[in-house]
């Protein structure tokens, strides 16, 4: 699976790719309540990409995936 490096151009693409990855990674949801956190997405990000990235990026990342708000990603 590859993995976004920029959140630029088409948001929705953006979105589906990053809700994609994070959804597809369920060994990422570490606490097993079907739900991904910041902390449980970001954890699931490989450490090299992390390393190129900002903590800004990443939020912004995490905000494209979470559709409501609600600082959790869920399948729905």
């Amino acid at each position: 699976m590859e993995t976004p490096v920029a959140v630029r151009g088409n948001d929705e693409t953006a979105r589906a790719l990053m809700r994609k990855h994070a959804m597809l990674t369920c060994e990422a949801d570490t606490d097993g309540d079907g739900r991904l956190s910041f902390d449980e997405f970001v954890n699931s990000v490989p450490e090299h990409v992390r390393r190129m990235r900002s903590p800004e990026e990443l939020k912004a990342w995490f905000g494209l995936i979470d559709t409501d708000g609600s600082g959790m990603v869920t399948m729905d």
